[in-house]
């Protein structure tokens, strides 16, 4: 949830609307099988949460503030292990900041620009 935003000079920065990291629209360096789309991120991600936590499917939005939901720092390492899993992105090595994580909709955006990186 904290550290330092990635290398000078990179555009990984807080542009877009909403305050949540820039993506960008194509995949650089992925194969073409692996490219997922943003909506699908927010999908899987939700999921994810909703069973950390065990609440019931659809409970959480792309807008939902996590910080309400009470995910302790265990919970919190736990969906960072599957968002690495599941998205081969380590969110911690791309410089994640608290704004990353304060709803699925940026944290879906983190994670597109990690596979984009």
């Amino acid at each position: 949830m904290r550290g330092a935003r990635g290398v000078a000079g990179d555009d990984k920065g807080m542009n877009s609307p909403g305050g949540c990291r820039g993506f960008h629209n194509t995949a650089k360096g992925i194969p073409v099988s692996d490219t997922i789309t943003l909506e699908s991120i927010h999908q899987q991600l939700c999921t994810e949460i909703e069973t950390l936590l065990s609440l019931k499917a659809g409970s959480i939005k792309t807008d939902t503030d996590l910080t309400v939901l009470g995910i302790d720092s265990l919970r919190f390492v736990s969906l960072l292990l599957a968002i690495e899993l599941r998205f081969g992105v380590n969110l911690m090595k791309t410089g994640l900041t608290n704004e990353d994580t304060k709803n699925v909709r940026c944290l879906a955006a983190a994670v597109q620009s990690g596979r984009n990186t």
